[in-house]
């Protein structure tokens, strides 16, 4: 078990970021933002979620 706060992550993040770099060219601030996340959260979640990197 991890300490800490539950994930913001959810498993249609990953199709919602492909869409929006896909299509509008999305930055990782802009999807940071657009999650309302960190960008270090951003970054651990393409690491623990390879669907979403």
């Amino acid at each position: 078990m991890t300490a800490g706060r539950p994930t913001k992550y959810h498993s249609d993040y990953a199709e919602m970021a492909y869409k929006a770099c896909l299509l509008w060219g999305a930055t990782d601030e802009e999807l940071a933002k657009y999650f309302e996340v960190d960008e270090a959260t951003l970054y651990r979640w393409k690491l623990v979620h390879p669907e979403f990197c």
